[in-house]
């Protein structure tokens, strides 16, 4: 078998090449590679993707998205790590069992020097992940999904496709019949007295208010540089159909809709009380990163309340364990709440120095979570 690296320098001229558009299988998109490629935290020898082959034939692939992690130590110092979230592994389903997920995890933990997270992965990844021992739990949290209009055609054919893709009609009919009864008990119900604007990019007024509010604790520190280039660089091409090359592709590379917002929320007094950023994906909104001033989380909860009926969105998915008691607690207009689990890992290089850390602040789009 033979072992391809690719580092941040070579992306760009990876994905333009022939080699990469001749592949039977796509080891990543061409957006997200080109994101990638811009990363503002990645250095030019990164890795970024490690792919196993043998003649000739792809048997897998890993890929990493390059970070910077924060936090203080025992005697108060400020330590800087930069690292890699573990990001879309895949082996050839007729390859399995020769090991070569478990090659592919150790090239980028030796080439990374074990400074490696991951999250949102599958079973089976976990189950890799733990055969290694190379892990240890960093965080469990607990977030919620809030529904605002039924959604089935979309929840049951990206949990299993093979089995609803053939009842797609009938499944977009009872979201359709049942959501005008949804929509009809919603309006008798008020909607919050609160003010606030969404608008494409963070402007002058966010990014102060960013700058003052972001959390010291934060454990990855987004700064306004990081966030305009996650809205500027998303990774899935919004209203384009599934070509030859996303085909090819075993991970999301396009959707109906996607785009990134920005959400400001105000006082009672008109001054600026929250700056959320918001994704959007078929109908249905996440909240990547949230940042706003002491007591205000009421009027975030109202804010996006508002905006889900007023555009008509689906569901509504939150980490933010105090904007999820806030919507848990004022939730008339969803039918209906339940709680989500995610779970972060870290390299046991790391086990030692974060039993020292007194609170631990990650952020929902942290991570490649905001990118789909």
């Amino acid at each position: 078998m033979i072992v391809k690296k690719i580092y941040q320098k070579d992306l760009e001229q990876f994905i333009k090449g022939g080699e990469y558009l001749k592949s039977t299988y796509l080891p990543i998109s061409a957006i997200r590679g080109l994101a990638q490629a811009k990363n503002p935290r990645a250095l030019p020898d990164d890795l970024l993707l490690v792919m196993m082959f043998e003649n000739n034939e792809m048997l897998g692939y890993l890929g990493v998205l390059p970070d910077d992690l924060f936090y203080r130590n025992e005697e108060g110092e400020a330590i800087k790590v930069h690292v890699g979230w573990l990001s879309c592994i895949w082996v050839d389903p007729a390859q399995r069992g020769r090991g070569i997920a478990k090659n592919l995890l150790n090239t980028v933990f030796e080439d990374w020097d074990a400074n490696i997270l991951a999250t949102e992965f599958t079973a089976v990844a976990k189950a890799l992940y733990d055969s290694t021992e190379k892990f240890t739990d960093l965080t469990k949290p607990t977030g919620i999904r809030a529904y605002m209009r039924l959604n089935l055609s979309f929840l049951l054919l990206a949990k299993n496709p093979d089995k609803w893709a053939k009842f797609k009609f009938l499944l977009k009919v009872t979201d359709s019949i049942t959501n005008i009864i949804f929509d009809l008990r919603r309006s008798f119900i008020r909607k919050k007295k609160v003010q606030f604007s969404i608008i494409p990019e963070i402007d002058s007024e966010a990014k102060y208010f960013i700058d003052q509010n972001r959390l010291e604790d934060e454990l990855m520190k987004r700064t306004v540089s990081d966030l305009e280039w996650i809205i500027n660089n998303p990774w899935l091409s919004s209203g384009q159909k599934a070509d030859d090359l996303s085909k090819r592709y075993h991970f999301s590379s396009v959707a109906d809709f996607f785009a990134f917002k920005v959400m400001k929320v105000y006082n009672q007094e008109n001054q600026l009380a929250a700056v959320l950023m918001l994704s959007i994906r078929d109908r249905n909104v996440k909240v990547p990163n949230v940042y706003y001033s002491p007591g205000a989380s009421a009027l975030i909860s109202d804010a996006l309340e508002n905006y889900m009926r007023e555009q008509k969105y689906n569901m509504l998915t939150v980490f933010h364990a105090e904007l999820c008691n806030e919507i848990s607690n004022n939730c008339s207009a969803y039918f209906n709440i339940r709680k989500m689990h995610r779970h972060y890992l870290i390299s046991n290089k790391f086990e030692s120095a974060l039993k020292e850390l007194k609170t631990l602040i990650i952020q929902d789009g942290d991570a490649d979570a905001s990118f789909t």
